[in-house]
């Protein structure tokens, strides 16, 4: 397996067990655990789910990174303050287990990856996938395709009939429900 496919899916876990570490065993005022939380909370739960799709170009992946990342971040602590459960340690809690599935998923797609002949990380491409199976006339048979065809066209005109009949209102009763003549029922 490609050291490129380990090295973020370790990185993320690394950083998950730092993190915990760091908020359990170090004070609160500890220059250590500000550093670490801080790339925690700006890389990793952002890099979990966006190397999940496969972007090829770095600039834009940890762009799209540190965006998911503090977008998570919020998301979570509102949704925990307005669920009236807010909690620090449960917050960061919710995003380590976010981090984790993450990193865990990137490792079964390397795996998978490897089984199918791909580099991790990359989507599929067109020739990998099947071919999708669409109607035509030659895989229906000319008889069915014949009276597919026919049916449509005598259920539109059907329809056209019907819209007719109901867009115009006849002048009889027009004038019994005070319209004036001429007028479309609308």
């Amino acid at each position: 397996m490609r050291s490129r496919a380990w090295a973020w899916p370790l990185t993320i876990l690394a950083s998950a067990a730092a993190v915990a570490s760091a908020m359990a065993f170090l004070a609160p005022g500890n220059p250590v655990r500000l550093i670490v939380g801080f790339w925690f909370l700006l890389v990793c739960p952002g890099m979990a789910v966006i190397r999940l799709f496969g972007i090829e170009d770095r600039v834009t992946e940890w762009t799209l990174a540190a965006a998911l990342s503090l977008a998570l971040d919020t998301i979570v602590a509102g949704a925990m303050l307005y669920a009236g459960m807010w909690s620090p340690q449960a917050t960061l809690l919710t995003l380590i287990g976010v981090c984790v599935v993450g990193a865990f998923l990137q490792i079964a797609g390397a795996f998978r990856s490897e089984r199918t002949g791909r580099s991790a990380g990359t989507a599929p491409t067109d020739a990998s996938l099947p071919a999708p199976r669409r109607w035509s006339p030659r895989r229906l048979g000319a008889r069915a395709a014949r009276q597919a065809s026919a049916a449509q066209m005598g259920a539109s005109l059907a329809d056209d009939g019907d819209r007719a009949a109901d867009m115009a209102m006849p002048a009889t009763a027009a004038a019994a429900e005070g319209v004036p003549s001429g007028v479309p029922f609308a």
